[in-house]
């Protein structure tokens, strides 16, 4: 069974990062919503959940926005809310290749966590926490109070 998204009209959503992002259901190809194998796919499926769920706020990385897209579209279909989004950067190797456990990518040590999460803010533009925080639970603890998106705006990747 084939489902026609070219009936549904284009729609856009400002996310509180990248800014205005537009959806084409006629210009971009299928979005497959159930696998020859009858399993249902990705994108129906968080579309499902997130809506079960009430997902008010959708917090992800810059990699996964042409997911974001068809999911759009899939709400739009099946008249659901929708939520508000925030493309995080993505974090990439010199090679511009995501920095990732599936390219084995050095896992974080217990003894350089605080230092990597000082690297992992100031790659997020954030404010750098004072010295006295000095634990990854004081850190984020400072961070948290103090997280704004608009400070790395509109960029997708840093290295």
């Amino acid at each position: 069974m084939r489902a026609d998204l070219t009936v549904l009209a284009a729609c856009a959503i400002t996310d509180r990062s990248l800014g205005k992002l537009a959806f084409e259901p006629q210009i971009q190809r299928d979005v497959v919503v159930r696998r020859r194998d009858g399993l249902y796919s990705y994108q129906l499926a968080c579309v499902i959940d997130d809506a079960d769920q009430g997902i008010t706020d959708v917090v992800r990385g810059a990699d996964l926005l042409p997911s974001t897209r068809w999911q759009l579209a899939l709400q739009q279909a099946l008249e659901l809310e929708r939520p508000s989004y925030l493309h995080l950067p993505l974090v990439v190797e010199a090679d511009g290749r995501k920095l990732a456990k599936s390219r084995h990518a050095a896992a974080i040590e217990p003894q350089f966590a605080v230092q990597q999460l000082r690297q992992a803010l100031g790659w997020l533009k954030q404010e750098p926490p004072p010295a006295e925080c000095n634990s990854t639970a004081a850190i984020l603890d400072w961070a948290l109070s103090r997280w704004d998106p608009a400070r790395f705006a509109g960029v997708e990747t840093v290295s």
